[in-house]
């Protein structure tokens, strides 16, 4: 199960709850989320607070989007060593508590 909310949402920052796990087709739905929303904000965080599990190809997707525009929030510690693994690109820090 997979459930993605807008907690807060301006055009200048958006955060997106994300709760459950993110595989195979939820990463997608995912990708097709953070798409939508970095067309209206110019930063987006992503809060894994909720996630519950994270399979290669959802850690995948959230390398690939963490950066300039996308920060990862409240990224627990399993999550963290998927990746930080070696031969994988670093994802952001932890961040703070954004938006309120």
């Amino acid at each position: 199960m997979l459930r993605l909310t807008l907690s807060c949402h301006s055009c200048e920052e958006s955060v997106l709850q994300i709760d459950g796990w993110i595989t195979g087709p939820q990463g997608a739905l995912v990708q097709t989320e953070i798409v939508r929303l970095l067309e209206q904000t110019q930063h987006l965080i992503l809060d894994l607070k909720g996630v519950r599990f994270l399979d290669e190809a959802g850690a995948a997707h959230l390398r690939h989007w963490s950066g300039e525009r996308v920060t990862l929030q409240h990224v627990p510690p399993f999550i963290r060593a998927l990746l930080d693994r070696p031969g994988t690109q670093s994802a952001n820090g932890e961040g703070e508590d954004r938006c309120g």
